[in-house]
């Protein structure tokens, strides 16, 4: 929710963590009422989501290159072609490694918008005698870290994205090789 962990999230809440986490995963468990109070009173200080606003949440780890043509390949010696599928096999788990870091990336973002977007509206909710609160203090660090994340890691994603295209058209050009290699041998 908003882009909080579920600790940051128990901590405005004012209840714990366990607490929290049990009211998750336990049906007949509910939130202490002072949590769902203060609970009710952050959701209806949240803004309303634009219907067309898009979901930062949402992977797209399936990067398309357009096919290049491929010179005609030499004869390869047995040694060149058992590198070609070493260099294909590590390409896969590279690729694997690559995706998981992509969708860190998207997520951190995501949960960076999320509270650029939501925790202003509860910071201006908070009761005046709570402004110079411990929790103000934690929501404005919140939408500090939320503005470095943002600034430092915008780009992240699409640097990411190209890598795993490099290597999709590197595996690509591998699998090539090697099956024209096959048809001549």
């Amino acid at each position: 929710m908003l882009g909080l962990s579920q600790e940051q999230l128990a901590y405005l809440l004012g209840i714990s963590r366990q607490q929290l986490s049990m009211s998750e995963s336990e049906a007949s468990r509910a939130l202490p009422l002072r949590g769902l109070q203060r609970l009710m009173d952050l959701w209806q200080a949240l803004p309303p989501v634009p219907a067309d606003a898009p979901a930062p949440w949402v992977a797209n780890d399936d990067p398309t290159t357009p096919p290049l043509p491929v010179p005609a390949p030499g004869s390869l010696r047995p040694t060149e072609r058992a590198k070609l599928r070493l260099r294909w096999k590590e390409i896969r788990v590279e690729r694997n490694a690559l995706r998981d870091q992509l969708d860190r990336a998207q997520v951190r973002l995501g949960q960076a918008r999320v509270r650029q977007l939501l925790l202003p509206p509860l910071l201006a909710a908070l009761p005046s005698a709570d402004a110079p609160s411990v929790r103000a203090m934690v929501l404005l660090e919140l939408l500090r870290e939320a503005a470095r994340t943002l600034e430092t890691k915008a780009a992240q994603p699409a640097l990411l994205t190209l890598r795993l295209a490099v290597l999709a058209f590197e595996a690509g050009e591998i699998q090539r090789l090697l099956a024209a290699a096959e048809t001549e041998a």
